[in-house]
Parts: C-alpha cells; sequence; structure tokens
C-alpha cells in the first residue's frame, strides 16, 4: 500500500518540480463579440500565446501569465549555459501548457550572453531557505533505477521509454540546477504555497525544520536528484565550453545590458506576476484587417521578419518575437483579426513611366522620407522598409498615413510633411503599385550596441528630445544616434558649444520646425512644425542650449547691445 502511493506520488512531484505539469486553475471566460465567434479557436490562441501583453485591440486574458516559469529565482534554477543556447533557439519544453510556448527573439549572440547574464543575477528565493537532505546519501546508479521502478515513465520520457505527456528526464541536468532541484523536491509548498503536490520526503515539522517522511525518504530522494544532475553531461559541458567562449568574445555583454534588454524586450509581461502592464509598444490589432493585407498578416505571421529595427516606438528596441506558428495557427488568427476588415481594397492605378520617375526623384532629393525609412536598400532604420510597402500596406491605409500620421497612428514620431494634395497623390499611388523589390531585409539593431529607451510620453524638453531627435542626434546629444550609421550625412553634434554658440535661438527653432534643409544641411533631417506645438519647439530649444552648455551669439540675445 505504501509503496503504491510513494509511486504515485514520486511522479507527481517530479513532474511539478520539472515544469511538466501544469496546476489546475479555471481559465476566465473570453468575451467575444457575436461577430468573432467563429473564431473561438483563434481568440483562446492569442490568449495561450500572450498577445495582450504588447499589442492592444484583443482581449486582455493572457493565459500564458499563468504558465510561464516565474524568473526571479532564474539564476538559482537554471544552469546560464542551457539559457544561453535556449535563448537563441527556443525549443518546447514545457509539454503541458498547451499552445502557449516560448517565442524567438532574434536574439545573436552577444544579446543572449547579455540577457542570460542578468537573469543570473536574479537569485530572489521563492521560498523560505530549507536545508538539503545529504543524510543518507544513495548513487545516481540507484536513482535510475528507481525512475523505472517507480513508474516514471508513465507520464515523461526518458530515452525511448515513456508516453512524453511530461518532459524529456534525460536532459534535465543540462537545463536545472541539482541544488534547486533538491530543495524543491524537500518541500514544493515552500516554494509554492499552492501547489497540489505533497512533501513525501520531508515534513515541515517547525519554520526551518523538516523532519523524514518516509524511511529511506533522503536516500530515494538524493538518488533521483544525483541521477537527473548527471543526465546529458557531455552536452551540458559542451554548453559550458560554448558559453564561457561567448562571453569572452563580447566584453561589452553586460547583466546591467541584459536588464535593459529584459526590459526592453517585455519579458516581464509573461514571467512576472503582477508585473505592471508596459504601455502598448505593438501596432492597435483592433482593426488591423483595415491596415494590411491579409495575404501579407498570414505570411508574417507564420515567419515574423523585422519591420521596425529598434522598436515600434522607435528607440525602445522592442520586437516581434517569433511564435513559430504552424500555417493553420496563422490562417486562423489572420482570419480572426481581418474579419472586419470593410470593403475590399481597392487597387490605384498604374503610373506611367514619367510619374514614377517623378515620385522617385521626389523621394531621393526633394522629400526627408529617407532619413526615416529604407527604400532599396538605402535610407534609416527608424520607420518600416519602404521596399515592400506595396505587399503589406492596403492602399487607402497608405495613403493616409503620409496625409497625418498622428492621426492614424497615436504616438507616432512620424512628422506631418506639407505638399500639394497631387504631390500626396502621386508618392502614395507610387509606393502602393511598385514592384517590391529584392534587396536584403534589414536586421533588428543591437540592443547590446544601442541603448534601449523607455517609453517617454512628457512633452518637457529632454523627454521630447529622446522621443524625437535622439535617433540621430544620440541621447546626449554626441550626433551618435542609432539611426546616425544609416544617414549620408552626420547629424549635427548639439552638445558641441563651440558650433551650438554661433546658432542664435530663432535658427534653432527654424530648422527643428522646417527641417535640415533650411539650415543647409541634409534634406533627411524632417521638420516637426506641422507636428508639435510651438511650446514643444521652444521646450527642444531650450533643451539644445542645456546639452551644448552655451548660448546663442551675443548679437541675438534678447536685451543685449552689440558693440
Amino acid at each position: 500500500m505504501r509503496t503504491g502511493l510513494l509511486v504515485i506520488m514520486l511522479v507527481g512531484v517530479l513532474g511539478i518540480a520539472l515544469g511538466a505539469w501544469e496546476r489546475p486553475v479555471a481559465e476566465p471566460a473570453l468575451h467575444l463579440s457575436s461577430d468573432r465567434g467563429h473564431s473561438l479557436d483563434a481568440a483562446e490562441l492569442i490568449a495561450e500565446l500572450g498577445c495582450a501583453a504588447c499589442h492592444a485591440g484583443v482581449s486582455h486574458v493572457s493565459t500564458i501569465r499563468r504558465r510561464a516559469p516565474r524568473l526571479q529565482d532564474a539564476g538559482l534554477r537554471y544552469r546560464p549555459s542551457y539559457v544561453f543556447d535556449f535563448l537563441q533557439n527556443p525549443t518546447r519544453v514545457r509539454r503541458h501548457i498547451g499552445r502557449s510556448r516560448m517565442p524567438g527573439f532574434h536574439l545573436d549572440e552577444a544579446e543572449s550572453v547579455a540577457l542570460t547574464l542578468h537573469l543570473e543575477t536574479r537569485t530572489q528565493a521563492m521560498a523560505p531557505d530549507v536545508p538539503d537532505p545529504t543524510s543518507d546519501r544513495d548513487n545516481a546508479q540507484r536513482g535510475e533505477q528507481l525512475i523505472g521502478e517507480l513508474g516514471c515513465t508513465g507520464c515523461h520520457t526518458l530515452g525511448s521509454e515513456g508516453v512524453g505527456t511530461a518532459l524529456e528526464l534525460t536532459n534535465v541536468g543540462k537545463r536545472v540546477q541539482g541544488p534547486w532541484l533538491r530543495r524543491f523536491l524537500t518541500d514544493p509548498t515552500a516554494f509554492d504555497s499552492a501547489t497540489p503536490m505533497p512533501a513525501i520526503f520531508f515534513e515541515r515539522a517547525a519554520m526551518g525544520v523538516y523532519e523524514p517522511r518516509t524511511p529511506g525518504g533522503a536516500a530515494l530522494l538524493e538518488s533521483v536528484s544525483e541521477f537527473l544532475d548527471q543526465t546529458s553531461s557531455d552536452e551540458r559541458r559542451a554548453l559550458e565550453r560554448a558559453y564561457e567562449a561567448a562571453k569572452r568574445r563580447h566584453p561589452r555583454a553586460t547583466a546591467e545590458v541584459g536588464e535593459r534588454m529584459y526590459g526592453a524586450l517585455g519579458c516581464a509581461e509573461c514571467h512576472e506576476a503582477g508585473a505592471a502592464p508596459i504601455p502598448a509598444n505593438a501596432p492597435d490589432l483592433a482593426a488591423v484587417g483595415s491596415r494590411v493585407r491579409a495575404d501579407w498578416l498570414r505570411a508574417y505571421l507564420t515567419a515574423p521578419h523585422v519591420i521596425r529595427p529598434f522598436g515600434f516606438i522607435p528607440g525602445t528596441g522592442s520586437r516581434m518575437p517569433d511564435f513559430r506558428l504552424s500555417a493553420d495557427e496563422a490562417a486562423s488568427i489572420t482570419a480572426f483579426l481581418t474579419a472586419n476588415s470593410g470593403a475590399p481594397t481597392r487597387e490605384p492605378p498604374a503610373l506611367s513611366a514619367f510619374a514614377r520617375h517623378k515620385a522617385e526623384r521626389l523621394l531621393s532629393d526633394r522629400l526627408s522620407c529617407l532619413g526615416c525609412h529604407r527604400l532599396d536598400g538605402e535610407g534609416g532604420r527608424i520607420g518600416p522598409d519602404l521596399s515592400t510597402v506595396s505587399t503589406r500596406l492596403r492602399p487607402e491605409y497608405l495613403a493616409a498615413v503620409i496625409r497625418d500620421p498622428t492621426r492614424v497612428l497615436p504616438n507616432s514620431v512620424m512628422p506631418v510633411v506639407p505638399m500639394p494634395r497631387g504631390q500626396l497623390d502621386l508618392l502614395a499611388t507610387y509606393l502602393a503599385t511598385r514592384t517590391p523589390t529584392e534587396v536584403p531585409s534589414a536586421e533588428y539593431l543591437s540592443l547590446v550596441e544601442n541603448e534601449p529607451q523607455p517609453i517617454m510620453f512628457q512633452d518637457t524638453g529632454p523627454a521630447l528630445y529622446k522621443r524625437y531627435c535622439a535617433m540621430c542626434h544620440g541621447t546626449l546629444g554626441q550626433g551618435d544616434g542609432y539611426n546616425a550609421p544609416f544617414l549620408p550625412v552626420s547629424p549635427t553634434r548639439h552638445a558641441d558649444s563651440s558650433y551650438m554658440a554661433s546658432r542664435p535661438d530663432d535658427t534653432l527653432y527654424d530648422g527643428i520646425h522646417a527641417g535640415g534643409y533650411i539650415l543647409n544641411r541634409d534634406r533627411r533631417m524632417p521638420g516637426f512644425g506641422h507636428t508639435l506645438s510651438t511650446g514643444h519647439l521652444d521646450s527642444l530649444v531650450g533643451y539644445l542650449r542645456e546639452l551644448c552648455r552655451c548660448s546663442g551669439p551675443v548679437w541675438s540675445r534678447d536685451g543685449v547691445v552689440s558693440r
């Protein structure tokens, strides 16, 4: 009787300890409008993936928050070499959490090092300290036998054995740290007071005092733990060598950089219980069907690629993760999001060769668009690439963005560029009808080499500068913003007091208002006079004076008589 009960309890404890079983929590009901009832499966999938963590316009229900592991103790729980490898190529580990999954964030090696180093510092104990049960220690060979004798493969797989409804046991040793596993098995409820799994090896006699619950329980726990700790030892050592070599190759990838990345990528939205919601740093999905083409969206969800190289809100470093959706999953979500897309797309007429050439000259010689956008491999990295915009956006929406970006894109930094209606229509038609060019797609800008900035919506001079100017001129005005390398003319160094002292305040104001051309600078510097208020422009001029720690020429100052 006791042996049978012990088998059942041990299998359950292993499942919970290694993240294989989910606590039975009632899922809240999804409230859907009647016209979307046919897409209930897609709505559930959106909740399981946690899309509402970044996007507005979908149900706030986020199942993934109850399924993703808490990372406050990541430095105690996981082996760093495994985390480094996993971040670059996430694979399915938890088989009990439905369609929720860890997506890929397009991290390069340096970014993975930085984020791993940060996670190593997260050593907040998730429970009171408990002793390691080191008495009556047995050996790993006995542990392997126990795995078979106790029927663990009824849920887990162990090599070629097992049914696979829980995780694979042969790679536990490369993933989790032995001391954490032993401590968890000592007292599961100390780590999670609501867990249904009992403590079968020890019982808590008093605060911090544990006594064996089952004769030989300490030896049993130690044998099983030691066996699991030694699994995949060769692969673990290979991962450790790779991680150490990567750290040497990327000295700028530090834990501090990783902490900024953790915030920029929104990791807390899934992995931290009670985390404060971040402002929407992704497109609103409420009417996405009226903006993008359905066939493009379906392909994009299947294989996401870079649209905004350094954040939906420029400078924040946010990224669209790759959930590795199947074709059916992508099609289901696309149908759900585009169910109310409105009237069918009206394709604009093709342009003559003369009109196309005229539009191309406008973009290359007159307008500031390529200061922020790429076209055929040339241009900035602030906004989306225009090379393939004809396959992505619906023509009517594209024209609306050009006409008044802040009206259709709230919180956008894209300025209103005044132009005659005929010129606007020509530009919109050209972009909506041009054949997509086969150029290498842009890559996400490195979160190690470029520091992401927090979202700032205040109207102060420093906040306005970081939002509208820092991507080119740098956060400290050194002309080293993340977009600077992609411009034909180096941005002005606003911290250069000798240069800035030669510029009157009204000249600085005119430059911000009308753009770089009015100061005989590059036309790719846009003007913000039709986007920002007079007060905002004055605040920016004042902050430029703070950056350079200088005033304009003596003759330009009010109340000063030139001699």
